[in-house]
């Protein structure tokens, strides 16, 4: 329930692109993800992971709000809070033509 209105609240709310977030569950599927076995009951005790990828600073800090936000309000046992804000540097590849490219080799003997 907390994943869920975590997500509402900053897609609906703040307006926050979040098709590039991931949502884990420590102590469920924090390991395997998606192909983690579904939870046939429900676990005494679990801690969430929000991570997003998203454009702008400002978009980052509306995310960490949200988790003051849960820590004062939110489920029982919710107190720890980790928040780490980062550059994402893409890397995007490509093909090029070949007669652009000027490869050269040269080959160094050592005696």
């Amino acid at each position: 329930m907390t994943a869920d209105i975590a997500q509402r609240w900053l897609s609906e709310r703040d307006g926050l692109d979040l098709s590039q977030s991931r949502i884990d569950f420590i102590g469920w599927n924090s390991g395997l993800g998606t192909a983690a076995e579904p939870l046939r009951h429900e676990p005494p005790e679990i801690m969430m992971r929000f991570a997003a990828r998203v454009k702008t600073r400002a978009d980052a800090e509306r995310i960490t709000r949200l988790s003051e936000f849960l820590v004062v309000l939110g489920p029982l046992g919710m107190g720890e809070r980790r928040e780490f804000l980062n550059r994402c540097i893409g890397i995007y590849p490509t093909l090029i033509p070949r007669d652009v490219c000027n490869v050269q080799t040269e080959l160094i003997e050592v005696a």
